[in-house]
């Protein structure tokens, strides 16, 4: 087969599907430009919806790095569509709100609308800590210190039991984090002072219940002893010596008067 009949093999093979893909046109165009056109939409959509994604994401870091309040972390932690940043809005509310039942923030809490009380507070806490920890897009140190968090709060509600078994899980489970582990032993040894029973000092004894001391009662050194301190004795050596006190007016002392002095005689010559 020379190459002008290949040639013309080829002409004739486009000129039969130009002549079928016209007819095909006519007939399925419209539903072939449809097509087209949902699959550019969504690929439009998709992209757009990304981008959107992308924009909350970053509005709800944004917030996340300059709230300073519970509200609002709860509020982000309720509003957001990111599960990390939910996750991670919740570790800091609980955080807040354990910190605001500590005495020292009493002063900066009355300043708030937030009325609620210590035990109210501790009990939030511990719902955003679970929240956090439960959360499976949680990071595996978010999930320890939320779950440092619970023990906290145990101890707060004097659970001391249940914040024992939490500080020994966190403990076992932070093997790769020594800093955390480290905090969990500290909190473990804390525990064990605060369950050990306070010993008060034995009350005074009732001094008016003792006999009064007898007159003989006080040593002498007649017998040549040693005194464990020094009395002053009077001569006789039994009672104690009576210090003299001055006179209330001193002793007169007479001034010789000049004019019974005589003069000398004056020598004759």
């Amino acid at each position: 087969m020379d190459s002008k009949h290949k040639e013309e093999l080829q002409q004739n093979d486009l000129e039969h599907f130009l002549t079928h893909f016209g007819e095909f046109w006519n007939k399925h165009g419209n539903k072939v430009l449809g097509v087209v056109l949902v699959v550019l939409l969504a690929l439009f959509g998709i992209r757009y919806m990304k981008l959107r994604a992308l924009e909350r994401q970053e509005r709800d870091w944004s917030e996340l790095a300059t709230s300073t309040s519970p509200e609002s972390f709860e509020r982000i932690a309720q509003d957001t569509s990111d599960p990390a940043v939910r996750a991670y809005a919740n570790l800091k509310a609980g955080d807040l709100l354990l910190e605001q039942t500590l005495p020292e923030t009493k002063n900066d809490r009355d300043k708030t609308t937030d009325k609620r009380t210590n035990e109210e507070l501790l009990n939030d806490a511990r719902t955003r800590y679970q929240a956090a920890m439960q959360a499976p897009e949680s990071s595996i140190v978010l999930r320890l210190n939320a779950l440092m968090g619970i023990a906290v709060v145990d101890e707060a509600q004097n659970k001391l039991d249940s914040a024992r078994a939490n500080l020994e899980k966190l403990k076992a489970q932070a093997k790769d984090y020594p800093l955390i582990a480290q905090q969990a032993d500290k909190r473990l040894a804390m525990l064990d002072r605060l369950e050990q029973p306070i010993t008060f000092a034995p009350d005074k004894p009732d001094l008016s219940t003792l006999p009064a001391p007898k007159t003989g009662d006080v040593p002498d050194n007649k017998a040549g002893g040693v005194l464990p301190f020094d009395i002053p004795t009077d001569n006789t050596g039994t009672q104690p010596a009576t210090p003299q006190l001055p006179t209330s007016e001193p002793p007169a002392t007479t001034v010789p008067d000049k004019t019974d002095e005589q003069p000398a005689p004056t020598p004759s010559p």
